[in-house]
């Protein structure tokens, strides 16, 4: 099944995305799939260095952001960081092959992945932004109501990724 978070009526027809992975009053901490994990893996036709903070495609957390929130965690999955392979197309077969055993193990813990941080539903306001006085977490996000700019945010959660690796 293909959904479209566009569309209300979703790619497959008439009511097929609506209701059954979202409705009204029915996201994030109250969506369709709560309790559920979501996980995106993915290959890429270039190299890692591309999807970093400085590359020219920029962090890869940052690039998936639409789909981890605007898809995966507003319809209520706990999003799992995602596996990617690095040009599969391109390196040699010793290297795909510890893509394999990358994404075999990557599954075999993933009962044990931290997830992704998502702000809950109750830290934001009625127009939907992050309420006064709550920091944003989330990487992406940065809250001037709580005095928070994009470099204090930015370097906060810079700091957190650098403590859990």
């Amino acid at each position: 099944m293909v959904l479209d978070a566009g569309h209300s009526e979703g790619v497959g027809g008439p009511g097929v995305a609506r209701g059954f992975a979202y409705s009204a009053g029915r996201k994030y901490g109250k969506g369709h799939f709560l309790g559920k994990k979501a996980m995106i893996c993915l290959t890429t036709g270039t190299d890692s260095t591309l999807y970093e903070p400085n590359g020219i495609d920029g962090d890869l957390l940052h690039v998936l952001w639409p789909i981890h929130n605007g898809i995966l965690a507003y319809t209520g999955f706990t999003v799992l960081p995602p596996f990617a392979a690095w040009m599969p197309g391109r390196v040699s077969a010793d290297e795909r092959q510890g893509y394999l055993d990358g994404y075999a193990r990557h599954l075999t813990a993933i009962e044990e992945a931290e997830p992704l941080f998502f702000h809950p539903w109750e830290d934001y306001d009625e127009t939907q932004r992050l309420r006064p006085g709550i920091k944003a977490r989330s990487g992406i996000q940065w809250n001037p109501r709580a005095g928070q700019t994009f470099e204090q945010a930015a370097h906060e959660y810079d700091q957190r990724v650098a403590t859990e690796r």
